[in-house]
């Protein structure tokens, strides 16, 4: 193993063991006043602006968008604290959360073809994934594994809490070993979790959002045509303080004539549920990452300086 990965390893592991000892409002306190450093410094500042301003149909950060950017840095390091401390609010649902439409799933997972979970990064999609799993509906994520393989049996732990598991791929596309591990989770009747807004680059579909061409995985889309899996489309949000995960009803491609329309059907729709989500709460989305990074004008603005 390289010795920048032990470096990282060890300085994951002090920091991680040390904040676990800080009570949760001082450990809230700590991480949003971390992430509002990082705001100041301008860590990933000039994709958030940009990404937002995009979204927002500004031409220029005004007051509203420079807002939610700083709200932005501020809730997602409530989020790591939360991860942080997520006994407490896993532990008491009703109080902390609320998790909505298990109908929907408990229903497709009864048809014996396994269940596809479209989701995205909008706000604490971890957590949101305990909730699930303790409702008594075990999870398997989809995921690229870091390089730093120390670190990644880390992030593993994370995820693969309250019986949750992992399912290691390549890529998206291209990947039959990987391809091999979903179809079997799917035939034994699992759920599959695939969170499916980063960019895809030009071999990806090409999906709206907020009005703009995006790049997403065709790939799970795919699977759940091919395979007859239910495909689901689950957000986790923030609603009057409390987590809340919305399990909303299958997506219908039943109607489509062949399963290339099928695909179509399945992924604009689900960027579409994306994009209503993030409409009711920006803040909570990963602008962190350059959504439209296949779309040439907005490419352009990310390489166009800071603002």
């Amino acid at each position: 193993m390289k010795f920048r990965y032990h470096i990282e390893y060890v300085l994951f592991k002090t920091t991680w063991g040390l904040v676990r000892l800080l009570p949760y409002p001082l450990l809230n306190a700590f991480f949003r006043a971390l992430a509002s450093a990082c705001y100041a410094l301008g860590v990933r500042r000039h994709v958030v602006v940009t990404n937002l301003c995009v979204a927002l149909g500004r031409e220029t950060p005004d007051r509203e968008v420079m807002e939610t950017v700083r709200k932005c840095y501020r809730e997602h390091g409530r989020m790591i604290a939360e991860i942080l401390r997520e006994e407490s609010l896993v532990g008491n649902p009703g109080e902390f959360s609320r998790v909505s439409g298990l109908e929907y799933l408990k229903a497709g997972m009864e048809k014996g073809k396994g269940v596809i979970i479209f989701t995205g990064h909008l706000g604490n999609y971890v957590l949101g994934g305990y909730l699930v799993a303790r409702a008594g509906y075990p999870l398997a994520y989809v995921s690229k594994p870091v390089f730093n393989p120390a670190m990644r049996v880390e992030l593993e732990k994370i995820y693969t809490r309250y019986g949750n598991t992992i399912i290691p791929i390549r890529s998206m596309q291209n990947d039959s070993a990987g391809g091999m591990k979903i179809f079997r989770h799917l035939k034994g009747g699992g759920t599959v979790v695939v969170l499916n807004d980063q960019d895809a680059g030009p071999d990806g579909y090409k999906s709206g959002f907020f009005g703009r061409t995006t790049s997403i995985p065709a790939g799970p889309a795919r699977f759940a045509v091919r395979t007859g899996a239910v495909a689901l489309t689950v957000f986790t949000t923030r609603v009057d303080g409390k987590i809340r995960v919305d399990i909303q009803e299958p997506i219908d491609f039943t109607a489509a004539k062949t399963p290339g329309e099928a695909e179509r059907i399945v992924l604009d729709e689900y960027s579409r549920r994306l994009e209503a989500k993030v409409r009711e709460t920006p803040e909570l989305y990963f602008w962190f990452h350059r959504k439209w990074k296949s779309n040439p004008e907005v490419r352009a603005l990310y390489d166009g300086g800071r603002r």
